[in-house]
């Protein structure tokens, strides 16, 4: 500031020392400067928000057992919105090796980037245990301008977020999660997928233990926390309301609950093709994986541990590898140092 207004500067004289018929002319032309100044900032930032996107699908490109996208959206009659992320991490083809690859649903405004946060510091912190898995975070596009910006410098400090062209919003939550699984399905080579929310607990290291154990689990796998059966509301009024047009029956077929649920990446490609050609997917996601896994012949499998409330004693706690929902932030920090201290 001291160069332009001491010692009577140009625009100390502009402004303050012009005629009346004068001044306007000098506020307009030092608007014009300062608008100029602000767009030359915004063309040198956007380009490096926007790195990890060119630079993620050059890598992907170099790694030889990588499936093969062309960079479209895949497009059937349904119309269904199957589409890649604009904003993805940049890894490397060694590290796109995963047991499991963990995407928690997020979301674009402040309260959610705390949780991810939460997230990274507790239960889904980086790790060298085997078999490998690492934690993503998918999210849309806010309606302000500033929270995109700040979302996307989030992407580039931590480098674990995905960001669809698609505003995040209740009834795009199914888009959001089909794009995190298409994602994983032609970005990463692991064997399972764990769909998580933000608000949840998971102990990822010990649903490896029983995915690798002698569980005896089936070529094709869904499982999670196992919702036997839920009426379809038809109340207009209703969050969860579905019109007989989109789903006709009278209930829902089992389903896992949409707070966390694992699938194996060799039943994805029957899932993209069953959104694009048989049923579009409806916003309730959960229940519409449930409806797409029984027409394709798959069941449903609870996992033992996963629980839909919160563990109140450290024996429970114990038993547990996922629970929730609405675990907030202090939750988080408070399960993950209980969780240091039991054996």
């Amino acid at each position: 500031m001291t160069f332009y207004f001491s010692h009577r500067s140009w625009c100390n004289r502009w402004l303050f020392n012009t005629t009346a018929t004068r001044k306007p002319i000098c506020v307009l032309v030092v608007s014009f400067l300062i608008g100029v100044f602000i767009l030359s900032i915004s063309l040198n930032i956007l380009p490096s928000l926007q790195g990890p996107v060119r630079n993620c699908i050059s890598n992907s490109k170099t790694c030889p057992y990588m499936r093969q996208f062309d960079g479209t959206s895949a497009n059937g009659p349904t119309k269904f919105p199957l589409i890649m992320p604009n904003v993805e991490p940049n890894i490397s083809c060694e590290d796109r090796k995963l047991f499991i690859a963990v995407v928690v649903n997020s979301a674009s405004d402040g309260q959610h980037q705390l949780r991810r946060m939460a997230i990274r510091k507790t239960w889904g912190g980086s790790t060298e245990i085997q078999p490998r898995w690492r934690v993503f975070f998918a999210l849309g596009i806010s309606k302000n301008t500033a929270v995109d910006i700040k979302n996307r410098r989030e992407s580039l400090k931590y480098n674990d977020i995905l960001i669809g062209d698609f505003l995040d919003t209740y009834k795009n939550v199914v888009i959001k999660t089909f794009m995190s699984h298409y994602w994983a399905y032609f970005r990463l080579n692991c064997q399972y997928i764990l769909k998580a929310d933000d608000d949840v607990y998971v102990r990822v290291p010990r649903l490896v233990e029983w995915l690798v154990g002698p569980a005896n689990l089936p070529t094709r796998f869904y499982g999670g926390y196992l919702q036997r059966s839920l009426k379809v509301v038809r109340n207009p009024k209703m969050k969860w309301y579905l019109p007989k047009e989109v789903y006709n029956e009278a209930n829902f077929p089992p389903f896992l609950k949409g707070s966390f649920q694992v699938v194996s990446t060799d039943m994805l490609p029957s899932y993209f093709h069953y959104t694009q050609f048989i049923r579009k997917p409806f916003y309730t996601d959960d229940a519409y994986f449930g409806v797409m896994a029984r027409d394709l012949g798959l069941s449903a499998r609870q996992i033992p541990g996963f629980l839909f409330y919160h563990p109140q004693t450290d024996e429970k706690l114990l038993a547990a590898i996922a629970f929730g929902h609405q675990v907030d932030v202090t939750g988080m920090l408070r399960y993950y140092s209980r969780y240091e201290l039991l054996p």
